[in-house]
């Protein structure tokens, strides 16, 4: 692996309907020097997969606003080799998991080219 590929930021989308859940997330992934998108809604998140084409998208499993399940079945129709790491954000605790395991993926997918079909860590799992 090259530095270049090292040092160029990932992209990443955050899908959460949670404001205190997206600033937790960007309190602890903004310092890692990422490009961070955020959506609170699920067109939201498709329409910033489309012009921003993510690297990685972190989708929160308990939205009361739209429904997670769906929104992975449809991000996963229109981008087939998006990498979605489902979370469940309860606790600041969780939130540095979070960031330990998108760490992991990002070097993952960087070095294999894409990351295995169910990463898992922590109880966090990234279907890809």
């Amino acid at each position: 692996m090259s530095d270049d590929a090292e040092s160029t930021p990932s992209k990443l989308l955050i899908v959460d309907d949670k404001a205190a859940n997206l600033d937790l997330l960007r309190e602890m992934l903004a310092p890692l020097g990422h490009h961070i998108f955020f959506a609170t809604s699920g067109a939201k998140a498709l329409e910033i997969a489309t012009s921003a084409q993510p690297d990685l998208v972190l989708l929160d499993a308990n939205s009361d606003g739209f429904g997670a399940l769906r929104l992975y079945q449809d991000l996963k129709q229109q981008f087939p080799d998006l990498t979605i790491m489902v979370y469940q954000c309860r606790n600041y605790g969780e939130v540095d998991r979070i960031k330990k395991t998108v760490a992991d993926v990002l070097v993952k997918s960087r070095m294999n080219g894409s990351v295995c079909d169910e990463f898992s860590r922590d109880g966090l799992r990234v279907p890809c």
